[in-house]
């Protein structure tokens, strides 16, 4: 049998062959130790019952077995030593392993041995090695330097590289999600081509050879205008209380409606609104003017399809002749004509700050039958122009000023022969 064991300081195997050393013998290891053996109480007994031999049992040492080379380290034969030391004490019952001491290196001219211990069995006799120098002595080891110090730096990145990639997994999680609300509202939506051909039921007016008004037919009171007949005063005063940013938007105002959405979830109800005119053009021709969450989806929907369709003054010429004003008046030709008696080119500042603020209530702030909260719209529509850049600080006081006579609502159709014309 061979014992092996590996040395605790440079963990090189050790060989031991028969005879084995007594308990207190010393070893020298490849790497300058010298090493002292002792067994486990009961293993040297156990041993001999199967034969083997220990230095103290032979009479006579045997002759050393040539050995080959071993590619851990060179080894070279040692005579055994019968009475090198007495048997070391025996360590306490439980322990499994030799204890290994280290002891004063001995003379490099003394034949060393390196041995140990092994479970296993080898019947192998092994070749004995030339005798070698010991190797050289490892250079001492330079302490570690400590490890560096975490600094709050570090730790500040790393916690905003998390929390970066968190809110992009949020980010992104909320896009797909409205990306897929949309899908699934905008897949029966009516088509838009039909907004290119604008043709609405009108006026039917009826005049005698003298070209005096007889009566007007209709079932909405509109008469469309072309853009260009429009003033410009009329033109920015609605955009400056409806939709400020018409003409650099796509359509839909986020800004406004993250705000909307705030206000509305403060309040517990919604309490604004914050439709562009595109999307009062998708509501007025293509939906209905229910306030619900679905019909705005659809309606913002609506609304860059609208825009991708067509140009910018052909979706403010549909919203100033489809919109109802109030008193009947759809458009702001019809509400000229009804408020003022006068066509929509003639209208001043005033008169066209009136009218645009009109569309957010029609009949509460008709100038027929509440003056006092349409004179309220109008001055805020004229500090909307003067914010806005749309008008100066004394154009607005000016019109603040002007007296603005509204006409009583009439009916030629009742006033000259209404029996002829309605025949007619």
């Amino acid at each position: 049998m061979a014992l092996k064991i590996t040395c605790p300081h440079c963990g090189r195997p050790l060989r031991l062959e028969e005879p084995y050393p007594l308990p207190g013998a010393e070893r020298q290891c490849a790497c300058g130790r010298a090493l002292s053996i002792s067994y486990p109480v009961g293993l040297i007994d156990t041993m001999r019952k199967k034969g083997a031999a220990f230095e103290g049992d032979l009479a006579a040492p045997p002759a050393p077995v040539p050995r080959a080379p071993s590619p851990q380290a060179p080894r070279t034969p040692e005579a055994p030593k019968a009475s090198r030391a007495p048997e070391a004490p025996r360590p306490e019952r439980g322990t499994s392993a030799p204890t290994h001491v280290d002891r004063p290196r001995p003379s490099s001219r003394e034949p060393t041995e390196v041995v140990g211990r092994d479970t296993a069995t080898d019947l192998t006799p092994a070749p004995a090695a030339r005798a070698a120098p010991p190797p050289p002595l490892r250079p001492a080891r330079k302490p570690r330097p400590p490890p560096p110090r975490r600094s709050w730096g570090r730790s500040l990145i790393r916690g905003f590289v998390v929390l970066s990639a968190l809110v992009a997994g949020t980010v992104v999680a909320g896009a797909l999600a409205v990306s897929g609300i949309f899908w699934f509202y905008s897949r029966d939506l009516p088509t838009v081509e039909t907004l290119g051909t604008y043709r609405p039921p009108t006026v039917t007016v009826v005049y005698d050879r003298n070209q005096e008004l007889m009566g007007e037919i209709y079932e909405k009171r509109r008469y469309v205008t072309a853009l260009a007949d429009m003033p410009d005063t009329l033109k920015e005063a609605f955009l400056a209380a409806e939709d400020a940013g018409f003409y650099s938007h796509g359509g839909v105002d986020y800004v406004g409606i993250f705000r909307a959405v705030v206000l509305n979830t403060l309040q517990g109800r919604k309490a604004q609104g914050a439709s562009t005119i595109t999307q009062q053009v998708a509501r007025t021709f293509l939906l209905s003017s229910e306030k619900t969450y679905t019909r705005k989806i659809r309606e913002i929907s609506l609304a860059w399809r609208i825009e991708e369709a067509f140009d910018k003054d052909h979706i403010l010429y549909l919203y100033l002749n489809q919109i109802y004003l109030g008193s009947g008046a759809y458009g702001v030709e019809a509400a000229a004509r009804v408020y003022f008696g006068k066509h929509v080119g003639e209208l001043t500042l005033a008169e066209a700050a009136m009218i645009a603020g009109l569309p957010q209530r029609p009949s509460d702030y008709s100038p027929h039958r509440h003056f006092e909260k349409a004179k309220t719209r109008q001055r805020y529509v004229l500090e909307q122009m003067v914010d806005k850049g749309f008008a100066t600080r004394a154009e607005a006081g000016a019109a603040l000023e002007e007296d603005v006579q509204i006409v009583e609502r009439t009916n030629e159709f009742l006033l000259k022969a209404p029996w002829f014309t309605e025949q007619v």
